[in-house]
């Protein structure tokens, strides 16, 4: 397969699944919640933080999830 059909079948046929999780002060078990979705290049994932004041959002960031 050409690159340029590889490229198209990532992005236009593929479905994306968007996983948002609302957090606040989740730093114990944030770890492991975003550890299920590793490796999976079809989830968006998200972490919606409502101002945790312990490392929720250093532990998003490392996980690979964008932070709101």
């Amino acid at each position: 397969m050409t690159l340029a059909l590889e490229t198209f079948f990532k992005f236009f046929i593929v479905p994306t699944v968007s996983v948002i999780i609302p957090t606040w002060n989740e730093a114990e078990s944030l770890a492991e919640t975003l550890s299920c979705f590793s490796g999976n290049e079809i989830i968006d994932l998200w972490v919606v933080d409502a101002q945790s004041d312990d490392d929720t959002i250093a532990i998003a960031e490392a996980g690979g999830a964008s932070v709101i």
